[in-house]
């Protein structure tokens, strides 16, 4: 499958912490949604926990380690299940959350940390008429706010508490969303099998394609600022595939790769600063590590990495 080109990174591999310095007794749950359960800031982290119908957070800072004491305060967000949530890039203690309830909240973590339970929120944008399935900040405006709830996506200002823009065409529940790095574009991926590649500038929709033919799950992933865009999904036969696009032409994927044949979606993280990409699937207990380059053949594996348990979530630590 990558047999035409060798990796730069092919002895790439994660730094294990070891056992001593692992997060433990923290009861996590099994969250049903299409958020990632768990991000990270360069001060905190922050994860889904099993308390109070899943509407609550835990939150740590980066350095934590060892057992948690029971009665460590939380984010007690909504009265349902949160579904997703996300930091601003320019802000790493302001936090934004969506969930089962039908609302959006922003919330203040403090830098040295939570000190006791938070329940009041900064801000509560309207309720929508159904749940909220993604939250991503701008990644260059710092008062802009993307939400999907739905077949709806919405860019939301947040210094006016009010809608700036909303797309509702899709033809089924929005999956997962994904800005171009500059800001430009927005990627959605939707249960109608749909790609589409929205401009809220220009108030349309710009791109749409065929996505994957298994409308099970699907994540996207913009690859920086580049034209290109990733998505993961499922195909008719239900086994994982990754598929890499260029907006420029759209319909014909660039490369369409079937890493292994596991039941749980591949959440794609990608470094634009290493053009390295990684693959952490739900209930997988390995990581695929990848280059993505200009050229043929565009995704290139360097290496695998197995863990000693099972993942249920991922993210990137932003620096």
């Amino acid at each position: 499958m990558y047999k035409f080109k060798t990796s730069k990174y092919k002895n790439a591999l994660p730094k294990v912490p070891k056992k001593e310095g692992w997060i433990l007794d923290i009861s996590v749950g099994s969250p049903q949604s299409h958020g990632n359960h768990i991000k990270a800031s360069a001060v905190h982290m922050v994860f889904n926990c099993d308390a109070r119908g899943g509407g609550s957070l835990g939150v740590l800072s980066l350095d934590a380690s060892g057992r948690i004491p029971k009665g460590t305060p939380m984010l007690h967000c909504h009265s349902e299940q949160v579904t997703d949530f996300d930091f601003s890039r320019f802000d790493d203690g302001l936090l934004a959350t969506g969930s089962q309830d039908c609302m959006i909240k922003l919330w203040r973590i403090p830098e040295n940390g939570l000190r006791e339970n938070v329940s009041n929120p900064e801000l509560l944008l309207p309720i929508q008429t159904r749940r909220i399935e993604n939250v991503v900040f701008h990644p260059t405006a710092d008062h802009l706010l993307s939400t999907s709830s739905g077949s709806n996506s919405t860019v939301w200002n947040l210094l006016e508490n009010c809608s700036l823009w909303e797309f509702g065409d899709h033809d089924g529940q929005v999956l997962n969303m994904s800005w171009k790095e500059d800001g430009s574009m927005l990627a959605t991926i939707a249960r109608d099998k749909k790609l589409r590649v929205l401009d809220p500038r220009s108030n349309c929709c710009a791109q749409i394609t065929a996505g994957h033919q298994n409308p099970k799950d699907g994540r996207v992933v913009w690859i920086g600022s580049t034209d290109r865009i990733l998505t993961s999904g499922f195909d008719s036969s239900h086994q994982r595939q990754i598929c890499l696009r260029d907006v420029r032409n759209f319909a014909q994927p660039l490369k369409l790769l079937s890493p292994d044949t596991a039941t749980g979606i591949l959440i794609p993280l990608f470094d634009s600063d290493t053009s390295m990409l990684f693959l952490a699937g739900k209930a997988d207990s390995s990581v695929i590590f990848l280059e993505v380059s200009d050229s043929d053949p565009y995704i290139t594996e360097a290496s695998r990495y197995t863990f000693e348990q099972i993942g249920r979530a991922s993210c990137r630590e932003r620096v």
